[in-house]
């Protein structure tokens, strides 16, 4: 009955309503690391909002991708979307995205929402502001910033163009 009943979750009390469910990208990623197998629909997130940080339609191993935050600069707030329409989304962009169609997919470690029958998104806001964390490598090649952009701090390249990368004092930290 709607707006007369309370429903108990696992961590979340909620009144039932009319309004429409939406899920933050770290609630999305929190469900997802607490062992949510790949393959697993989405649908039950009801609508994500988040905003695109990075859209890569140019071919390669990230086409038709696109990268949504939280913004907050926060560990665990970025996600890999999949889909043909990323290609569209515009960095800085809010949007809004139906997971009714959505499936959780881990590619190569890579936690993805990839979309059955194409994306449905509308845009809430342009331009919005990203924090940027800056994080060190060990911090970088964990999953606690996948999809975010990063700073990577206490490094420095020994090469004039800027090819190669160290951590610390050592060459043996190399990272290209």
């Amino acid at each position: 009955k709607i707006g007369e009943e309370v429903f108990t979750g696992s961590e979340k009390s909620f009144l039932a309503s009319d309004e429409v469910v939406i899920a933050t990208v770290a609630d999305v990623v929190a469900a997802l690391r607490e062992g949510m197998e790949s393959g697993a629909s989405l649908a039950s997130f009801g609508n994500l909002e988040g905003i695109v940080a990075a859209v890569n339609g140019e071919g390669g191993n990230y086409n038709n991708k696109a990268s949504l935050v939280d913004g907050n600069g926060e560990a665990y707030t970025g996600i890999i979307l999949y889909d043909p329409a990323a290609n569209e989304m515009q960095v800085g962009d809010k949007i809004r995205i139906n997971l009714s169609n959505a499936i959780y997919e881990n590619y190569n470690s890579l936690r993805e929402i990839k979309f059955n029958e194409g994306v449905n998104y509308e845009v809430i806001s342009s331009d919005n502001e990203i924090v940027t964390p800056e994080v060190t490598i060990a911090e970088a090649l964990t999953d606690q910033y996948q999809a975010m952009r990063i700073t990577l701090k206490d490094v420095y390249s020994a090469d004039a163009e800027g090819t190669t990368w160290y951590s610390g004092t050592s060459s043996a930290a190399n990272v290209n």
